[in-house]
């Protein structure tokens, strides 16, 4: 259900079926102070959302409800929240984001609440009952004004935990976290706290605007699998990792690593040392080599993408999905890829790809094409395939041999006329937009009401374009 109290109305209708409702209520246009009581004949109701502009009380219909699991509770604009919130005894999920809270009730009678959602609000500290929650599991504390690290260490239960607000944390003081901590998303100047390392972290995604402490403390998380790293330039500065030697030599248990934008201008030897690493995302880095010792890693994903690669010599047999820009050649692609984005590398002709039978998405934005790219037809696993951006004169009818094929992106071409074979296909989308198509083609008249069509931005006349793109 969602709206109004129309929505509500609705609801009681049939009020034992009600398992979810969504509310809109303005307080102040309808005066009403508190939620309607009615809500308590939803005795099945286990979640509740209620979007409202201004502080509504919680009837005791309401905080009755013996099925109520999870309370969204937004746009409150800075107030206090009802006090009623604290005998909701049966919750396990509460929600309060974008509220603007500056302060919050005591809420430790909440003794089975797993999930706590405080983002987009204003606090600068947290209540010290949070530690009496027992069964406290997530926290997310994203887009409030923390001055520091709050100290979680009597929150024994937790396992997830997201600290990013609009200013940095002047310092990341690991030592302040719980021990059972699985999970972190944290922001801030630099590292703090090395020392204490987390022995059960297994997920880490760490913002710092200095990369001192790293090689002190990524070495110390023994059980780490994925590691985000966003190292962000302090002003005056420019390429904040550089050979990556800040980092210091990473856990080898790691299985994913991203380190996006970092300012890298080589692949750091201790990321090719992985031996578990699987997932390898390098995106927006200065990498103009890639070393034939990526061959030994075991990656079965590798993203380079706006790198200024020059030279690449080689590539893991392992990899199902690659990323490149900006490249020019291609080595021997490994027979196994599943994915392969080549947006924005520089080819008047693809390289032929029919021997990847494994294939099922093809991306070739922007890359320059003139010619239909060879071997498309051999790949019988090909769902989705993006030549947007391309020099595009014509589709060849022996497209409808990618009998596997579901998405086809077309659009910015120079593309005047169709093959009437691409009407007999099992599209659901495809995209034509600033192409040179006019009139209805006969394809596209096949394809209308069956896949969603895309035709803005070019000659085509507007009742010919709405005739084709209705569903």
């Amino acid at each position: 259900m969602s709206g109004h109290l129309d929505s509500l109305a609705r609801a009681l209708a049939d009020p034992l079926a009600v398992r979810s409702l969504d509310l809109y209520l303005d307080w102040r246009d309808r005066g009403l102070g508190a939620l309607p009581a009615s809500v308590g004949a939803l005795r099945n109701l286990e979640v509740l959302t209620c979007e409202c502009l201004d502080v509504p009380r919680i009837p005791p219909e309401v905080v009755a409800l013996p099925r109520l699991r999870r309370l969204r509770l937004t746009g409150l604009g800075g107030r206090v929240l009802p006090p009623e919130l604290g005998a909701l005894h049966r919750l396990e999920a509460l929600e309060l984001d974008d509220n603007e809270l500056t302060t919050l009730p005591d809420l430790r009678g909440l003794t089975g609440l797993t999930e706590l959602s405080l983002r987009n609000n204003q606090l600068g500290t947290l209540p010290p009952w949070l530690a009496a929650l027992p069964g406290l599991t997530r926290l997310d504390l994203d887009g409030n004004p923390l001055a520091e690290v709050p100290d979680l260490r009597g929150c024994a239960a937790l396992r997830e935990l997201v600290i990013v607000g609009d200013e940095h944390l002047p310092r990341v003081d690991l030592s302040r976290l719980p021990a059972a901590l699985s999970e972190l998303t944290i922001a801030g100047d630099r590292v703090h706290g090395a020392a204490s390392p987390l022995p059960a972290l297994r997920i880490l995604e760490l913002r710092v605007r200095e990369p001192d402490g790293l090689a002190a403390l990524l070495p110390r998380l023994h059980g780490l699998e994925q590691l985000r790293l966003e190292v962000l330039p302090a002003q005056h500065q420019t390429g904040a990792l550089r050979d990556g030697a800040a980092l210091g030599s990473l856990p080898p248990s790691l299985e994913q690593l991203q380190l996006r934008r970092a300012g890298l201008d080589r692949i750091p030897a201790s990321v090719l040392a992985l031996p578990r690493l699987r997932r390898l995302d390098l995106h927006g880095n200065h990498i103009r080599e890639v070393p034939s010792a990526i061959t030994r890693l075991p990656l079965e994903a590798l993203n380079l993408s706006r790198n200024p690669l020059v030279e690449l010599a080689a590539l893991p047999a392992t990899l199902t999905s690659l990323a490149l820009s900006w490249i020019s050649g291609l080595p021997a692609l490994p027979a196994g890829l599943r994915a392969l984005d080549l947006d924005g590398c520089r080819f008047e002709a693809l390289p032929p790809l029919g021997d990847l039978r494994e294939l099922e998405e093809l991306s070739a934005r922007r890359v320059g094409l003139l010619h239909w790219p060879d071997g498309l037809a051999r790949l019988p696993r090909l769902r989705t395939l993006h030549l947007d951006g391309n020099r595009l004169a014509t589709v060849p009818a022996s497209i409808d041999q990618l009998v596997a094929l579901r998405v086809l992106g077309l659009s910015h071409n120079q593309l005047t006329s169709l093959p009437d074979a691409l009407g007999a296909m099992a599209l659901e989308r495809l995209d034509l937009d600033g192409t040179h198509l006019r009139g209805r083609p006969p394809a596209l008249v096949a394809l209308r009401g069956r896949a969603r069509l895309s035709l803005a931005g070019g000659p085509m006349a507007d009742d010919d374009r709405r005739y084709l793109e209705a569903r």
